[in-house]
């Protein structure tokens, strides 16, 4: 979708920090607050994030009911290391690996 910022009002991607219109960013998502304070504040996201998030939040059960693609995506935007000739298992596991070192940042 097309975006001017002349014509249609912006919203930043709390996540990604891109500006979007305000239909591209309606998404909302449970992020840590910044600074000193605890806690998690709503705040608006992007599609593109949205997606991201909800993979990065998912069960290993739920991860498994995805598609092939949306791994392929994920793991290309947050460099997991993945060797080999893959398959969805293997990307399911790698996904669950890069959580427990802390690669999803």
């Amino acid at each position: 979708k097309e975006f001017i910022i002349v014509f249609t009002r912006s919203t930043r991607c709390n996540h990604c920090g891109y500006s979007y219109c305000m239909s591209c960013a309606d998404h909302q998502a449970l992020m840590p607050r910044r600074g000193t304070a605890s806690g998690y504040d709503q705040v608006h996201v992007c599609a593109f994030c949205i997606e991201f998030l909800d993979i990065t939040a998912s069960s290993k059960t739920r991860l498994k009911t995805l598609q092939l693609s949306k791994f392929r995506r994920y793991v290309d935007a947050y460099s997991i290391p993945v060797k080999g000739p893959i398959d969805k298992n293997d990307l399911v596991d790698a996904i669950i690996a890069a959580r427990v070192h802390s690669l999803l940042t």
